[in-house]
């Protein structure tokens, strides 16, 4: 009776996937009659497992691109939220405003004036720089706690580099990464109430228009905090079923 040796069979991680999606005779060495396929894929399996331990020379990235993304996050960490929102609104803007009237005229369209240029993508463009940085770093740390190992071990399995990010990487970063993006998810919501300091009509700006026709201060700030409180409680509950059903699954 053959002995079953240690790799043979399915991942009890991911079900057989990352098996079922190799190329055929990936990984299927041969020496001296010893098939290293097995082994290979067991050595690949037990790196899927979850808790597994992220050495510091596991990074996957690039130390240039993570230099750079680390700056970016410094520049936009260092700037509050409401002076970014006021200089995209007022000065970036008017200033790609003013580079689009100059670049028109080589392509042949119609001028335009600051006030086409809504409040409403001033406060979206505005948001979406003071958040890119945090989400940068979110997914550098994510992809950077993936062990080299099973990146070589995906290699050594024959697996294309689509794969190996698909199959190996990203599933295990994917962990690390959803309860930190959860967390800048509820967070830019409750950033998004200083948008009013623009005018953009939204729920704080709404109660501020409100308490100033009728006086109702007490009961319009309520109804706005308490619309704010459900949006957070109910987003942070969603959040945390996923994160159990990651677990779970893991």
């Amino acid at each position: 009776m053959a002995r079953r040796r240690r790799g043979d069979g399915p991942c009890p991680v991911l079900g057989g996937a990352v098996e079922r999606r190799l190329p055929r005779g990936a990984g299927e060495a041969r020496a001296g009659g010893l098939d290293h396929g097995p082994r290979l894929r067991g050595r690949l399996c037990r790196g899927l497992r979850p808790g597994a331990r992220a050495r510091a020379h596991g990074a996957v990235a690039q130390p240039r691109a993570a230099a750079g993304g680390a700056a970016l996050h410094r520049g936009d960490a260092g700037v509050p939220i409401i002076v970014l929102l006021l200089y995209v609104a007022f000065v970036l803007a008017p200033g790609l405003v003013d580079l689009w009237n100059l670049a028109r005229g080589l392509i042949g369209l119609e001028p335009v004036r600051p006030r086409d240029f809504s409040l409403l993508w001033r406060a979206v463009i505005a948001l979406t720089l003071a958040y890119s940085a945090f989400l940068a770093e979110i997914f550098r740390a994510g992809l950077q706690s993936v062990d080299r190992g099973q990146v070589e071990a995906g290699m050594s399995l024959g697996l294309s580099r689509w794969h190996r990010f698909r199959l190996i990487v990203f599933p295990q970063a994917f962990r690390t990464i959803f309860p930190a993006l959860g967390n800048d998810f509820v967070a830019m919501v409750k950033d998004s109430s200083l948008v009013s300091v623009l005018g953009v009509t939204d729920v704080t700006q709404l109660g501020k228009v409100t308490a100033a026709g009728n006086f109702r201060y007490f009961e319009t700030y309520n109804v706005v905090a308490l619309i704010y409180l459900t949006m957070t409680i109910g987003l942070s509950l969603v959040l945390r079923r996923l994160e159990a059903r990651l677990r779970a699954r893991g």
